[in-house]
């Protein structure tokens, strides 16, 4: 017998924050991006959400340790330094 044993999945399963709706698309987009950095604004676009929706989510996600901080850059637009976000490594 080879691979990982169902118990195993299972007890890895019940140690995963549950996540909504919108936390699992956010982190699903993260997931199929793990290497790039995104700011809230490009996470709005990406994801066709309003800043309102995106902000919180993210918070979450943070809080919950599934993506991290990962550095500022300067917004042209808003002429503002902004944080970037990525998949916690």
């Amino acid at each position: 017998m080879s691979g990982v044993r169902q118990t195993s999945i299972e007890s890895y399963k019940l140690t995963q924050p549950i996540l909504g709706k919108k936390q699992t698309e956010m982190h699903e987009f993260f997931l199929q991006h793990p290497t790039i950095k995104f700011t809230d604004k490009n996470l709005a676009y990406n994801l066709k959400w309003t800043i309102n929706t995106v902000t919180p989510r993210r918070g979450e996600l943070l809080n919950m340790g599934l993506i991290e901080e990962a550095g500022v850059i300067f917004d042209h637009a808003t002429k503002r330094p902004v944080t970037t976000w990525r998949l916690k490594r």
